[in-house]
């Protein structure tokens, strides 16, 4: 009898310890998998907005349009006439010097501050756009430097557009790096659809803004964010010159957002069936130390 006792002891210790286990394996798969679905989760989230901001774009149609339009166009002609080095006097750097004072704001001022979408075909990038640099809109998605020309494209113009890297819940710009001369992104503002072709990248100190000047011959379009990865030393800078709307710019654009969508399925897809094979693991375990119990009831 007491052998049996041990027996059926020994059986609960091992199974509790392979629960243990696997409670383990199930905590360090959610740490691993984590960043991945935390960025797809924004990313979906980020597509949604774009949705929303595009629907409303085409319920304004011409009017709010023509509206937008006539003022960006108005502050970029001022911004050409006054500073050849835009930025100057506001922001001389969009990641150590961002505006700070705003505080817990809701979705409408998302919304107030969102001026369309950039989508970078070849590492993935679909973000919102918003009209200005600051920390809570450089947690949410691409920014325009306060100083430099809006984004609509245009001679005299050099719009700078700002955002992150290696954020742990959202890559945002992290993979901009793999951009190289040729490689085109696009630009949704206001209705008015833009592609930029890469010419030149290069890194420079945080403060090194020379290369931010506005050629009056030239439609120039900069992306910015910080490197190397975690260290944020310097500013890495991919400038692109505006080529004309290539016919499969729509498809590209819609195949990075569907992108973001089956990535999503995938890992909730993968975490539903790690956790449906782990459960269903301790299930049996389970059920075969009941057998062990009832065994040894009908052997007393």
């Amino acid at each position: 009898m007491k052998n049996k006792n041990n027996q059926t002891n020994r059986t609960k210790t091992t199974l509790l310890l392979k629960v243990f286990m696997a409670t383990m394996f199930l905590l360090g798969a959610a740490i691993f998998t984590y960043p991945f679905m935390a960025d797809a989760i924004n990313n979906y989230v980020d597509q949604r907005k774009i949705e929303q901001y595009q629907k409303k774009i085409a319920a304004d149609k011409k009017k709010t349009h023509e509206r937008q339009l006539k003022e960006y166009e108005q502050k970029n002609q001022e911004l050409a006439r006054s500073s050849a080095i835009p930025g100057m006097g506001t922001v001389e750097d969009p990641f150590e010097n961002a505006v700070r004072n705003v505080k817990n704001p809701d979705k409408t001022y998302y919304e107030k501050h969102m001026i369309g979408a950039i989508y970078i075909p070849k590492i993935n990038v679909s973000l919102p756009l918003f009209d200005e640099t600051n920390d809570l809109l450089l947690d949410k998605g691409a920014t325009l430097l306060q100083g430099t020309s809006f984004p609509i494209g245009g001679e005299g113009t050099h719009s700078v557009l700002t955002a992150h890297s290696g954020l742990t819940e959202k890559k945002l710009f992290t993979d901009l790096e793999k951009m190289i001369p040729e490689d085109l992104f696009f630009l949704e503002v206001a209705g008015r659809k833009l592609a930029y072709q890469v010419t030149d990248k290069t890194i420079v100190l945080p403060h090194d803004i020379d290369r931010l000047k506005i050629d009056q011959e030239k439609d120039l379009v900069t992306l910015v964010t910080c490197t190397p990865y975690a260290v944020n030393t310097h500013r890495l800078l991919v400038t692109g010159k505006r080529v004309p709307f290539p016919e499969q710019a729509d498809k590209q654009i819609k195949q990075t957002a569907r992108h973001h969508l089956l990535r999503l399925l995938l890992l909730l897809l993968g975490s539903l069936l790690v956790l449906s094979l782990v459960g269903y693991w301790i299930y049996r375990k389970i059920r075969s130390l009941q057998k062990v119990k009832s065994s040894l009831k009908e052997n007393k």
